[in-house]
C-alpha cells in the first residue's frame, strides 16, 4: 500500500479539482451552439425554429471621395462607416429585413447598414465634397442605433501633392482609424475596412476596401476629369445560440436499428411510437450516408443529434433542426438529419424538443432511415 503525504495528497486534490472544473466547463460549452449568417447584401432573415433573440451587427458602408473637373486641383478622402451592435428579441418563423449599406460612388455618402428598420443601424461615412478638398467624416454615434456604437474614420483633407486618403470603417473592437494625409485609415477588428490611399498626378481616386471604408480623393493636372474612390459596402452579421441536447440527456427507447444496405434509399421505419427526450442505437458503417427523419405531425418543432455511443466526452458528430430534405412529412415541426458516418459501429440518436431538450410531451412520433451508398 502507497501512503501519499500532505504536499502529495495537496497535488492529488488540485489535479482533481481541475480536471472536474475542464469537464464542467466542455459541457457547459457544448451544451450551446452558436450559427452565424453573413449578409454583404441585403435580404431577409427567417428565424429559426426556438430561436427567441438574436445579435445583430452591422457595419455602415464608406462613402465616396472627391471627383476633380479643375485642372490643378486635389480632392479630399470620404468618411468610414460606423459599426453597432444590439441583442434583438425576435419571434420563431417571423421574416425580418435586413439591408446593408451601398457603398458611395465619388462625392456620395455611404448607405446605412440596418436590421429590421430601425432596431440596429450603423451609419455610412459622408462623401467628400465635389471639386473640392473638404473631406468626409465619418458614421457618427448620432446616426446610429445599438447597445455599442463605434464611429467610422474621417477621410482626410487634400494636401499639396496627394489627394487626401479615405477613412477606415469602424471594427466591432473600437471606432474607425481616420486617414493621415494620403494614407488611408487602416483596418479595424472585426471586418473593418481600410480607406483608399491618396493619389497624385492625374488619376482617380483609389476605393475603400471591404468593409466599409472611404474611398480617396481624385486630382486632375491635365484638363481631365477624375473620379473620386468609391466607399466600400457594409456588412450585417446575425448570431444565434442554440441549446444543443447532450450524449446523457435523453432516456433509452430500447430500439437498436440496423438499416438494411440492400434496399439503399429506400424508407425504412424505426419507429411508430417514438417520444421526445428519447434516444435510439443505430449500428453504422464507415462511409455511408444515413438521412434520419420524423414522419409525423409534431405539436411542437423537433431537433435531432447524433452521438458514437460509448463516448460520452466526445463532440456531436451531426445536428439538426431542420426539416428541409424530408421528403415524408414537410410539417414545420418534423426534422431532416444527414450525416456520413465516420466509422463502423454504433451511434446514439436523440430525438428532442427544439425549445426544451428534457420534454417528453411530443409524442407518437414515427422515426424513418433511408441509407445511401458510398466508400466503404
Amino acid at each position: 500500500m502507497v501512503f501519499l503525504n500532505n504536499e502529495e495528497k495537496k497535488i492529488k486534490s488540485t489535479l482533481i479539482f481541475i480536471i472536474t472544473s475542464l469537464i464542467t466547463l466542455f459541457y457547459s460549452l457544448s451544451a450551446f451552439a452558436q450559427t452565424q449568417q453573413t449578409f454583404t447584401s441585403s435580404g431577409t432573415f427567417t428565424v429559426p425554429a426556438g430561436v427567441t433573440s438574436i445579435v445583430v451587427e452591422c457595419w455602415g458602408a464608406g462613402g465616396g471621395g472627391s471627383s476633380i473637373t479643375s485642372n490643378g486641383l486635389i480632392g479630399a478622402g470620404g468618411g468610414g462607416g460606423a459599426y453597432s451592435n444590439k441583442v434583438i428579441s425576435v419571434t420563431p418563423g417571423s421574416t425580418y429585413n435586413v439591408v446593408v449599406g451601398a457603398g458611395g460612388a465619388a462625392n456620395s455618402n455611404g448607405g446605412n447598414s440596418f436590421f429590421n428598420t430601425n432596431s440596429v443601424v450603423a451609419e455610412g461615412g459622408f462623401g467628400a465634397t465635389y471639386n473640392s478638398n473638404l473631406h468626409g467624416i465619418g458614421g457618427t454615434l448620432s446616426g446610429s442605433i445599438g447597445t455599442t456604437v463605434h464611429i467610422g474614420g474621417n477621410g482626410a483633407l487634400a494636401g499639396l501633392i496627394f489627394s487626401g486618403g479615405g477613412g477606415g470603417a469602424a471594427g466591432s473592437t473600437g471606432a474607425g482609424n481616420s486617414a493621415n494625409n494620403n494614407i488611408g485609415g487602416l483596418t479595424k477588428s472585426a471586418n473593418g475596412g481600410a480607406g483608399g490611399n491618396g493619389i497624385s498626378g492625374s488619376n482617380n481616386g483609389s476605393n475603400g476596401s471591404n468593409y466599409g471604408a472611404g474611398g480617396s480623393g481624385a486630382s486632375t493636372s491635365d484638363d481631365v476629369d477624375r473620379d473620386g474612390g468609391s466607399g466600400a459596402d457594409g456588412l450585417v452579421v446575425l448570431s444565434w445560440t442554440t441549446d444543443n441536447c447532450q450524449y446523457s440527456d435523453n432516456t433509452y427507447s430500447g430500439i437498436t436499428f440496423t438499416p438494411s444496405v440492400t434496399i439503399a434509399s429506400n424508407q425504412q421505419t424505426i419507429s411508430s411510437t417514438f417520444a421526445s427526450n428519447s434516444y435510439f442505437i443505430l449500428n453504422v458503417v464507415k462511409g455511408l450516408n444515413y438521412q434520419l427523419y420524423t414522419c409525423s405531425n409534431p405539436t411542437s418543432p423537433l431537433k435531432m443529434s447524433v452521438f458514437q455511443e460509448g463516448y460520452p466526452l466526445d463532440a456531436v458528430i451531426a445536428t439538426s433542426a431542420s426539416n428541409t430534405g424530408n421528403t415524408c412529412n414537410t410539417h414545420p415541426n418534423n426534422v431532416f438529419l444527414s450525416f456520413t458516418s465516420p466509422f463502423s459501429g454504433q451511434v446514439r440518436v436523440l430525438v428532442n424538443s427544439m425549445v426544451d431538450c428534457s420534454s417528453t410531451a411530443i409524442t407518437g412520433l414515427t422515426i424513418n432511415s433511408n441509407v445511401n451508398s458510398g466508400a466503404l
